[in-house]
């Protein structure tokens, strides 16, 4: 009987698991665009691509293909 209660509990994580996949898919592109607007702001805080990598611990040509799609 405690093998038929794991596959249930199995099942219900499984569908769990592809409802929070699902539902988080919109929402990693959201959360990219925010990452490149955070990029952004902080280029134009410092004045300067390489000031604002060096902030960010990032290379001035990742912060550069952030921007980009911007």
């Amino acid at each position: 009987m405690d093998h038929l209660r794991g596959a249930t509990d199995l099942k219900i994580l499984l569908r769990a698991t592809l409802e929070i996949t699902t539902f988080t898919k919109p929402w990693r592109h959201a959360l990219r665009k925010l990452d490149d607007l955070i990029v952004f702001i902080r280029v134009v805080d410092c004045a300067s691509f390489s000031a604002a990598a060096r902030s960010l611990n990032l290379t001035p040509t990742t912060v550069s293909k952030q921007i980009a799609p911007l």
